[in-house]
Parts: C-alpha cells; sequence; structure tokens
C-alpha cells in the first residue's frame, strides 16, 4: 500500500514545472539575448571609471569595469553581475519568507519565487545589467534590515548595528539611482510613526551619515561638471514644450494601469485582495507599516509626477518590494504554520494562471531579443528598440574592413545607443586590439554621457566614419560639423531572410 503523498509535496509539483520553466528562461535571456543599448552604454562606464556619471550614479559602471578588467570581454562577463544581484535579492526574500511564514517559509519562497519570475516587471529587470538590479537588492536589504532594527527597538532590545548596516546599504542604492531616495522617505515615515523617540538618540543621525557619505562621488562628480547630473534630474520630468504646469489627470491613471499590468495582473489582483481581506495586518507590525510607507511613498509621489508630466511604470519598481512576500497567503492556505496536514491550495487556479501569463510573456521577450525582432515578422518598420539589438557583429565587420583600408580618427554615430553598442561590438571582435580601437562617439540633439567625454577631449581632426540608421538619421547640425559626407554604403540587417533594419555608413572630416 503506497504512503499518501504529503500536502507540501503535492503543492510543490504545481510550483516546480513552472518554477523551472521560468528559470530556464532567465538563463536563456542571460546567455542568449543580444546585449541592449543600456546595458553596453553602461559597460562603457566601466571603461571610462570616474566619480559617477551624467545620466546615473556610478556603482553599476564602477561593477562592470571590475567585471571587466578581471573577467574579460565576454558577455557572459557583462550579466555576470545580475546573477549575483539575483541571488542576494532571493536570498533576501528567502530570509523574509521563512520570518513571516515559519517552519512554511521554504514553501512560501517557491510561491514567491515563481510569482517574481512570473512578473513581467521583475524577469526583465533583474535579468538585464542595469542599475535597476542592484538598486532593488540595497534597497530591499535596507527595508528589511531597518524593519528588524525597529521591531527589536521597540521590544526594548535595540540591535544598532543592524541601523547602520540598514544606512549602508541605503548608501549603496543611492550611488545606484537616484530614487533610493523613496526608501529613505519611507524610513523616516515608519521612525516618526512607529518609534517616534528613536530621534532623540544620537545612533540615529550617525545612520543617516553613514547614508549621505556615500553619496560624496555623486556630489564630487557633479562639482567638478558644473552641476550636470542634478540639472538633468530636475528637468528631465518636465514637459519642455509646455506652457507651464497643466493637470493631467489621465496620465496619473495610465501610470497605475500600466504599472499594475506590467508587475502583473494576477499579482496586482492578488496583493489588492491581501491588502482588503487583513492578511497584511497580520505581518508584524513593523514590517507591516514598512511594506505600506513604501508602497505610498513611491507610488504617490510618482503619481503627483505624472499629474503634471510623465512618470514611468518602472520608476515605481521599489513600491511592491516588502508587499511581494505576501502573495504565498494569497495562494496557499499557511495557517497553522506548525501543521503540515493544513496545508493546501487556497487559489491554485490563479497560481497557474499567473505562471502560464508568466511563462508565455518570459518566452515572447526572449525569443524577441535572442532569436527575432517579432515587429520584423510584421514589416520593416516598428519597435525600434528591439531592432537595434541586432547585426552589430556584421557592422563591426564592415567598419574593420573600413578602417583597414583608409585609418580614421574618429567612429561617430547619431545616438548614444548605437554608439554604445558599436563600441561594444567592436571591443567584442577578435580581429581588434582593444589598445587600438578607435574612439567611438555620439553626435546627436540627446545629451549623454558622450557629450561629458566630448567636452574633455576635442574631436580629432581627420577623416571620421558615421554610422547611421533609419531611427536617428544624419542631422543638418551632423554635416555642418563633419560634412561634406560621402554616399553611404549600406548594411542590411537580416535574420533568417527575414529584413530587420538598415544601417548607413557615411565618410566625413572633422576640421
Amino acid at each position: 500500500m503506497s504512503s499518501p503523498v504529503s500536502p507540501s509535496r503535492s503543492i510543490g509539483s504545481t510550483i516546480w514545472p513552472g518554477l523551472i520553466g521560468l528559470l530556464g528562461l532567465r538563463v536563456a535571456y542571460w546567455l542568449l539575448a543580444q546585449p541592449n543599448p543600456d546595458e553596453a552604454y553602461y559597460w562603457l562606464w566601466g571603461q571610462h571609471l570616474d566619480w559617477s556619471y551624467y545620466d546615473h550614479p556610478p556603482l553599476h559602471g564602477w561593477i562592470q569595469g571590475l567585471t571587466a578588467a578581471v573577467l574579460g570581454q565576454a558577455r557572459w562577463v557583462l550579466r555576470l553581475p545580475t546573477v549575483v544581484s539575483s541571488g542576494i535579492f532571493f536570498g533576501t526574500y528567502f530570509r523574509i519568507c521563512r520570518q513571516l511564514y515559519g517552519q512554511q517559509g521554504r514553501l512560501a519562497f517557491g510561491v514567491l519565487l515563481t510569482a517574481l519570475l512570473s512578473s513581467p516587471l521583475y524577469f526583465v529587470y533583474l535579468a538585464m545589467a542595469w542599475q535597476d538590479q542592484w538598486l532593488m537588492v540595497f534597497s530591499l536589504l535596507s527595508a528589511f534590515g531597518l524593519g528588524q532594527f525597529l521591531s527589536g527597538y521597540l521590544a526594548g532590545a535595540p540591535h544598532y548595528g543592524q541601523l547602520y548596516w540598514a544606512a549602508l546599504w541605503l548608501g549603496l542604492a543611492g550611488l545606484c539611482k537616484y530614487t533610493a531616495v523613496l526608501v529613505g522617505l519611507a524610513g523616516l515615515g515608519v521612525v516618526v510613526t512607529q518609534a517616534r523617540s528613536l530621534l532623540r538618540q544620537k545612533q540615529i543621525y550617525g545612520a543617516v551619515a553613514i547614508a549621505l557619505l556615500c553619496q560624496l562621488p555623486i556630489l564630487i562628480w557633479n562639482a567638478q561638471n558644473s552641476w550636470l547630473s542634478v540639472a538633468y534630474y530636475l528637468t528631465r520630468s518636465v514637459d519642455s514644450g509646455s506652457a507651464g504646469f497643466r493637470i493631467k489627470p489621465l496620465e496619473v491613471l495610465g501610470f497605475w494601469g500600466l504599472c499594475g499590468l506590467i508587475l502583473s495582473p494576477v499579482i496586482t489582483w492578488a496583493l489588492w485582495r491581501c491588502y482588503r481581506s487583513g492578511r497584511l495586518a497580520q505581518c508584524p507590525p513593523v514590517y507591516r507599516a514598512m511594506a505600506l510607507w513604501l508602497f505610498g511613498v513611491s507610488t504617490g509621489t510618482l503619481s503627483v509626477v505624472a499629474l503634471f508630466s510623465t512618470a514611468l511604470h518602472y520608476w515605481n519598481i521599489l513600491a511592491y518590494l516588502l508587499l511581494l512576500p505576501l502573495l504565498p497567503s494569497f495562494f496557499l492556505s499557511l495557517a497553522p504554520a506548525s501543521v503540515d496536514l493544513h496545508l493546501k491550495w487556497r487559489r491554485r487556479r490563479h497560481f497557474q494562471t499567473l505562471q502560464g501569463i508568466g511563462i508565455t510573456v518570459a518566452l515572447a521577450l526572449v525569443f524577441n531579443v535572442a532569436a527575432l525582432p517579432l515587429a520584423a515578422l510584421a514589416g520593416p518598420d516598428g519597435d525600434h528598440e528591439s531592432r537595434i539589438l541586432y547585426g552589430w557583429p556584421q557592422v563591426a565587420d564592415v567598419i574593420e574592413a573600413q578602417l583597414a583600408e583608409r585609418p580614421v580618427a574618429t567612429l561617430v554615430t547619431t545616438d548614444y545607443r548605437s554608439a554604445a553598442l558599436l563600441a561594444y561590438a567592436l571591443r567584442q571582435s577578435p580581429t581588434v586590439d582593444p589598445a587600438e580601437t578607435v574612439p567611438v562617439l555620439a553626435i546627436s540633439d540627446r545629451k549623454d554621457q558622450f557629450d561629458v567625454w566630448a567636452t574633455r577631449q576635442s574631436l580629432p581632426s581627420g577623416p571620421v566614419l558615421i554610422l547611421a540608421d533609419d531611427w536617428h538619421p544624419i542631422t543638418d547640425a551632423l554635416v555642418e560639423q563633419l560634412g561634406p559626407l560621402s554616399n553611404p554604403a549600406t548594411i542590411p540587417i537580416q535574420r533568417w531572410g527575414i529584413f530587420i533594419k538598415t544601417y548607413r555608413l557615411y565618410t566625413g572630416q572633422a576640421q
């Protein structure tokens, strides 16, 4: 007579197939996806180490520079930091699940991990070698660590080391992206509402000093560069074409709707039900306060931005960090925690729907960036962001042949995206000596880090190769600066006989 299958094993049989599929797609993305423009852009930062950079704080650029210097230029090295950051991120969630669900924490973590990988938002932003991965890691560590400290403080057993570590994590998050300030504001809100007496303790101000000291590289860079980054972030969300502020309630509704859609409709509904049904109230009080403050500060601040200008859905990625561990309690019956026989699915079909949507979207994303742009199946136009990923080894081969025939002083493209991808492709070429690589610049209407580099070293006189495409064609300003230009050599890019896009290579003259 066969022994009965335990409830946890039965539940695991539903979790594991989808989880393995999602992990497989994540590995496929890491290994097969073409580097996207921003990945190449930040990699290029690592080749030009500085205190900070125009577009973002410096930590990710430093990490890219370190890994490239130690391990080389291979694509797996480019994305290695995302493997490390994902491991820390998931490990922290495992600790949270053990705290919230006790003996059932391991099973709850399996549900949470599947939900994270099923969310298009987290699937993409944890996979790409961008600042966002480290921002999420350090923000989660900081918010969770501050909650642990405050719980001990309110119980009369404060461990100030936890407070200082939380401050350090917050400072490092600030070295990733400026939106880390939202975590700091949420933490302040929790301290004021839950532990106001802490404001009379000198230790809290020591913690604030630690977080602020981490921002010194940003201040040094801005002081050296006329506060360019500060000016950029003060104006980037302002509609320059408008005659003044206009209230745009539809923008706010669109922001909320896109946030819920990209997070995943199932997850959005599940978190709402957890809040409405009181499951959040069952969490430890400080954890509950931190989760709500982080969601409220982030979503509220960005909603105000959207009311007058534009807020992008992924700016709100920090809002859900401490709410996501509630998801296992939505899908499973997890009480009492010590009795395995009480384990059962609460909403198995909802969980399977979440898995199905997640796998479908992830498969489409991986195919789009690793095999063929989906827009190319519909015609020669559309989705320039995906089309630009393809053909760079071919472009690099053509440019190398041109350089062999006629050396030039500089390579120029018409946008920072193509400049970064070209620089990365040339460095990847086995026939190019990195010490002899021709510098690549971007000349466009958009101000970026290439402009900062250009101000430090003028464009050398002599022949220049200029790469353009239909997305960012040659401009009149560029012709005035480098013209007259030669008739372009065309570089058509195809995959499996399907047209993707055409690059055009011109020759000009820098005076």
